[in-house]
């Protein structure tokens, strides 16, 4: 990146994470410039996802109180279709996330992979027609 180039992520993100130094970590190494709403259980999920418009979701699948395979499913009955990122600890977790109807996902092991995947997420929503435009990983002067 030049001198004059830098990256604007200006998104509203919802992070679904019981586990507070992974969330730190990846908020400041991953989505800064982004506003993001943390979540550590799935309490308040839809209340939350009710009253702010979500770029996109980062949900982790091992919660103290429920699991992200029910709280996907209950933001896709909600007709929420932007994309949503399992960000979990195996494979086999993320699959169930994938299952319950998350875009993609990626192992924590692998977070360094996070804004690639974040840029793909955002694009194959816009090629649904997700109305909500991003600015995560663009270039600005």
């Amino acid at each position: 990146m030049s001198d004059t180039q830098q990256s604007s992520n200006t998104c509203d993100v919802l992070f679904v994470e019981d586990n507070s130094h992974f969330r730190s970590k990846i908020i400041q190494s991953h989505l800064s410039g982004c506003r993001v709403i943390e979540l550590n259980q799935g309490r308040h999920f839809l209340q939350v996802l009710e009253k702010y418009q979500f770029h996109f979701i980062l949900m982790d699948y091992e919660l103290p109180d429920n699991n992200g395979e029910v709280l996907v499913i209950a933001a896709r009955e909600y007709d929420y279709s932007g994309p949503i990122i399992g960000v979990s600890s195996s494979e086999y977790l993320n699959q169930k996330l994938l299952r319950a109807g998350a875009d993609t996902s990626i192992e924590k092991r692998k977070s360094y992979l996070l804004p690639k995947i974040i840029t793909q997420a955002i694009s194959l929503a816009g090629a649904r027609e997700f109305k909500i435009q991003c600015t995560y990983g663009k270039k600005s002067l």
